[in-house]
């Protein structure tokens, strides 16, 4: 009875981490998609000031662009840094929560999704590799094998250190 409160606590907790993780991309991504509304409202404003007929004041575009660029490229990195973190902790938690229930994969799928994306990200933008990201990618990997050899009963096989007598 104890085992099984134990359980469902946890598989709480692995929830909220998800959903929390699921809020927190959410809200990094509508804050990029602010400020890319933010500045096609700028352009938008000064193509208008720019009609009427009084001289609008001198304002160098390319450093407004230069200065989006570096901006929209921190948020970017932000993202990579957060994704690999996410993907470190999820597959941390997947890896020592997988005896529990089977439905621990759910972590597992949330770690392979953003090592995958943080990787990928990574190596797309600014050509660098992401260790702990790689790191939790594999775990949430891991994770998965584990519970397809406890579902399928060859885990004590495989493992025998992990099975009770």
């Amino acid at each position: 009875m104890l085992f099984d409160l134990i359980a469902l606590a946890l598989l709480a907790f692995g929830f909220a981490v998800l959903v929390v993780t699921f809020l927190w991309v959410a809200r990094l991504l509508a804050l990029r998609s602010h400020r890319r509304a933010a500045r096609k409202l700028q352009q938008a404003l000064s193509e208008r000031a720019a009609e009427e007929p009084e001289p609008p004041e001198p304002e160098s575009t390319e450093d407004s662009d230069a200065e989006a660029a570096a901006e929209e490229r921190l948020a970017t990195g932000r993202a990579v840094i957060l994704g690999a973190n996410l993907s470190l902790v999820l597959g941390l938690l997947a890896c020592a929560l997988f005896w529990l229930s089977p439905l621990f994969a759910v972590l597992s799928g949330a770690g392979l999704y953003y090592g995958g994306r943080c990787l990928w990200t990574a190596w797309r933008r600014f050509r660098v590799f992401v260790l702990r990201a790689f790191i939790g990618l594999t775990l949430s990997a891991i994770s998965l094998g584990l519970h397809w050899l406890s579902l399928s009963g060859q885990l004590g096989a495989v493992l025998p250190f992990l099975v009770s007598p």
